[in-house]
């Protein structure tokens, strides 16, 4: 007992300062280190690849975040951190893969910016990211609905309507990883467009895609270029947004017109038209995701009116369309169309309907036109050129084959009054003009200005000559033409006080 009092324990020595600094000094290294480390990958810009095991717990977790339908697999990982300080996950030889559908894009390489907050919290919201090298399929069936297909094969998705778009899109971006991505840009996009109805392919290379997220709602931009198995390279924009006033448009540069008439049912009968068009077109889309109204202005290059491969085509300088179209109603309003030729040149506007569809595509068109300007040219066929004001028809278009019916066309050339029924329609055989006009009262000089200085020489000059003042009355015209044939004029008037 003596002994145990004479040697009690030594208490223990607290921990030295020169212990505990020495701790605080190596963390404070590593973190001076790591600071210094990305330090010096912004400034070289240099990048780090993650090892496989650090990759593979990436691909975990991003599968985690994209839910249990969706899958990724990553080629390869790396760190890059840019001038901003702002560190990068660059993610290579990415494929994402959908449970039902199998694999859905393969993308070259994937850089993505995660919000700091949410990687405190344990959970992966992106900010930002860009994506290059994507390949995918989109397929038209004949009823118009687009699919999205994998790379080998085997449907994804299939979208029938803007509306049906409109929500899987918003749905796509409203997935927790991308609740917070505030843009993303993509580059060098491969998409094939396969069209079942038309049974063409058109090849959209060296895409580019921009999304960004604002207080309204999304908007999305995509530019590319167009091969259509042509020499010509067409080019194409398209945006889309969602917001309250939702909307899309596109804008075109050198697409052929029957590439147009084969996307857009209310301007298939471009397909009569061999030429290069240009413009933009809108369209307003409802709450309910169904098209309101379109809008398209369309500038045609010089090319040919060609209804059938086996007529003679009818060449033209250029022309103009300001279009409005109501899909409820099929009302298509042509606010203005300009057209020039050799031989002629005019302006007018109109209203027409949809009257007759074929296989749900229309084929047939009724409606109003006005010409508000018009001239024929110095072509030869009369002895001066002649304009024409104020001239209203009735029309009926059909396509196939092609005819254009006159119900009822007025129209003041110079100072006469003139009524034409008829039709002029293309054929296996060529071209077909039946035209019968009525003239209540005209002067002799209308009559020969009108008159072709080739038909009839005999009457003409006789008129030319012996009928200097008066009236013409109750006249009667025809035109004959067909291909296969020569044409046919005839004449008939009256005399009232000519002298």
């Amino acid at each position: 007992m003596a002994e145990a009092e004479e040697n009690p324990p030594e208490p223990s020595k607290p921990a030295s300062w020169r212990g505990r600094l020495s701790i605080w000094t190596v963390l404070l290294a590593l973190v001076v280190y790591f600071a210094f480390f990305l330090g010096a990958l912004a400034v070289t810009g240099r990048a780090v690849v993650l090892p496989d095991r650090l990759t593979f717990e990436i691909q975990n977790r991003l599968d985690e975040a994209l839910g249990s339908d969706r899958r990724v697999a990553l080629g390869q990982a790396r760190l890059i951190v840019g001038r901003d300080g702002v560190p990068r996950l660059v993610l290579r030889d990415v494929g994402l893969q959908d449970n039902n559908a199998g694999q859905i894009a393969n993308l070259n390489e994937v850089a993505l910016r995660f919000s700091p907050l949410a990687l405190a919290s344990g959970q992966i919201r992106l900010v930002s990211g860009e994506i290059s090298g994507a390949q995918m399929t989109l397929r038209r069936d004949v009823e118009g609905a687009l699919t999205l297909t994998r790379p080998a094969g085997g449907e994804v998705t299939t979208i029938s309507s803007v509306g049906e778009f409109n929500t899987a899109f918003e749905a796509l971006f409203a997935l927790p990883i991308l609740s917070e991505l505030s843009a993303l840009r993509l580059s060098e996009l491969t998409l094939a467009i396969e069209d079942a109805r038309s049974g063409r392919l058109w090849q959209a290379t060296n895409a580019s895609a921009d999304i960004l997220r604002t207080e309204a709602g999304l908007e999305a931009a995509l530019r590319t270029d167009i091969f259509n198995g042509t020499d010509a390279l067409a080019w194409l924009e398209v945006t889309l947004d969602t917001g309250p006033e939702a909307s899309f448009g596109a804008i075109i540069r050198d697409f052929p017109a029957q590439d147009i008439a084969l996307q857009a049912p209310s301007l298939s009968f471009l397909d009569l038209v061999d030429a290069p068009v240009s413009g933009s077109f809108r369209a307003l889309v409802s709450d309910q995701g169904e098209i309101d109204q379109v809008a398209a202005v369309l500038t045609i290059a010089a090319g040919e009116f060609r209804p059938r491969a086996e007529v003679d085509p009818l060449p033209f300088d250029d022309a103009e369309l300001y279009l409005r179209y109501v899909p409820q109603s099929d009302l298509l309003t042509i606010d203005q169309i300009a057209v020039q030729t050799p031989e002629f040149k005019l302006v007018g506007t109109g209203s027409t309907f949809i009257s007759g569809y074929a296989a749900g595509w229309p084929v047939e068109w009724v409606g109003q036109l006005q010409l508000i300007e018009g001239e024929l040219g110095d072509t030869g066929v009369l002895a001066n050129p002649v304009s024409i004001d104020d001239a209203r028809a009735d029309v009926r278009l059909r396509l196939d084959p092609f005819s254009l019916d006159i119900g009822q066309l007025t129209a003041t050339l110079e100072e006469t009054s003139v009524a034409v029924t008829g039709q002029v329609s293309a054929g296996n055989d060529g071209w077909s003009i039946d035209l019968d006009a009525q003239v209540p009262k005209t002067s002799p000089t209308d009559v020969l200005a009108f008159w072709p200085v080739d038909q009839v020489r005999g009457l003409r000059t006789w008129l030319e000559a012996n009928v200097l003042e008066g009236e013409l009355t109750n006249g009667q015209a025809a035109v004959r033409y067909s291909t296969l044939g020569s044409p046919e004029f005839g004449f008939s008037f009256d005399f009232d006080e000519a002298s």
